[in-house]
């Protein structure tokens, strides 16, 4: 079952609203200094939502893999794809 162009948006909101909550998080000092590893995490899944959205939105899925900033998250992919 493959995704609709709606579900790929959702995906990017989603990617979108996360890192505006991790932002409005960290102009709080406090928060910033006591959680800071659990923000890092939350912008590590805006950018894996954000670009898993790319690429399911492209025409090749397989070569848009290589375009993936994230090395750990483009090195599972064409583990996945190789398997």
């Amino acid at each position: 079952m493959g995704l609709s162009e709606r579900d790929m948006n959702m995906i990017a909101w989603l990617a979108n609203d996360a890192e505006g909550f991790g932002v409005v998080l960290c102009t709080d000092p406090a928060i910033m200094a006591q959680y800071l590893e659990q923000l890092q995490q939350i912008d590590r899944h805006a950018q894996t939502l954000r670009e898993l959205a790319e690429i399911m939105r492209a025409n090749r899925p397989e070569a848009a893999i290589g375009a993936v900033r994230l090395g750990a998250l483009r090195s599972e992919l064409e583990e996945a794809i190789a398997a």
